[in-house]
């Protein structure tokens, strides 16, 4: 009877002898407690609408996902028999774990991400197949640790590559968003350069598509190309950037039309109050913009109008939600580039 077992079902030491079976079985059970709880935690982490905001918090929890699958895969796998992921034969097997055994845990997983992240829709969250991609690539890559466990010898340090090396190409674009996000908040008072194309997650696009472009740019080398289809209301929405524009006078961004006819745009913003108004048009801020056939224009807007936009009430510059640029009842694709929005003293 093993000390590593004893600890598992919380308890040193006895004085009086238990049988095997009954130890077996008290193992089992308590083995089988610890995989619930383990799963258990895992759909709740899928789904709990935790009460942070923003692309950075975003980007950090995709980067946890192919990782966390990977050790959560490890973790069920490890409980059943822990010598199956590379662990001493001190701790004792409860089931002798088979490549089909592991596929099925790897199965049940993927069936558990795949429920959790489409019931994140009704909870207030995102879906997102990115997500469950990432989430496969991480219990695949335990897959492959666990078959090298069994295999051993070259192949064993073949697979453990092979598994790392998974993790590290699902979380290639993770790190580069979290990075993007990083750098934005450091560039602050610029809300966007369009010099990184890690900048385009931080925009929405409503029957719209936004592009990198070194074509024109007002600042730097870039900027963004902004192409509005055929609709009501096609737009782009600003919807990660600094919320606290208290300190600050003025807004400025600068537009380029590329069209060969003159171009109407509606600037729309709005903090996070307008939201419990209903949306009411009377509680946000309205600008037209008009630009010239292939001409470029500069936009300064006084925060003193933004605070005194909505009736009724000041809105509040510290939880500043949205800036949107839309368009009106379009019959064409319509492009335009934009660029260097920033606050300014």
């Amino acid at each position: 009877m093993l000390f590593a077992d004893r600890l598992l079902m919380g308890t040193v030491w006895v004085q009086e002898p238990i049988s095997e079976t009954s130890f077996q079985r008290s193992l089992l059970l308590r083995r089988l407690a610890i995989l619930l709880g383990i799963c258990a935690a895992l759909g709740f982490v899928l789904v709990f609408p935790f009460p942070v905001d923003g692309q950075l918090w975003g980007a950090l929890f995709d980067l946890a996902h192919a990782p966390a699958f990977f050790i959560v895969t490890l973790l069920c796998a490890g409980v059943l028999d822990p010598p199956a992921i590379g662990l001493s034969s001190r701790w004792r097997s409860v089931i002798r774990l088979s490549r089909s055994h592991v596929l099925l845990i790897v199965c049940c997983l993927m069936v558990v991400g795949v429920v959790g992240e489409f019931a994140q829709s009704l909870v207030g969250r995102s879906t997102s197949l990115h997500d469950v991609v990432a989430n496969g690539i991480g219990s695949g890559a335990a897959l492959l640790w666990i078959i090298g466990v069994a295999v051993g010898g070259r192949s064993r340090r073949v697979l453990s590559f092979t598994a790392i090396l998974a993790l590290v190409v699902a979380n290639i674009e993770p790190v580069q968003n979290v990075m993007a996000r990083v750098r934005q908040l450091k560039e602050f008072p610029v809300l966007a350069s369009f010099e990184d194309s890690g900048e385009l997650g931080n925009w929405l696009s409503h029957q719209a598509k936004m592009v990198i472009d070194s074509s024109w740019a007002s600042a730097g080398s870039h900027s963004g190309r902004v192409t509005l289809y055929p609709a009501r209301y096609p737009g782009v929405i600003l919807d990660w950037f600094h919320r606290d524009w208290s300190e600050f006078r003025r807004l400025q961004f600068d537009i380029r039309n590329c069209e060969s006819i003159d171009l109407t745009l509606t600037l729309k913003i709005f903090d996070q109050a307008h939201r419990s108004s209903g949306m009411s048009h009377e509680d946000r801020y309205h600008r037209e913009i008009k630009v010239a056939a292939g001409q470029e224009t500069h936009i300064e807007i006084e925060l003193s109008d933004l605070k005194t936009a909505p009736q009724g009430r000041e809105m509040d510059l510290r939880k500043v939600a949205v800036l949107e640029l839309f368009g009106s009842n379009l019959t064409r694709p319509t492009e335009f580039q934009i660029d260097d929005f920033r606050l300014t003293r």
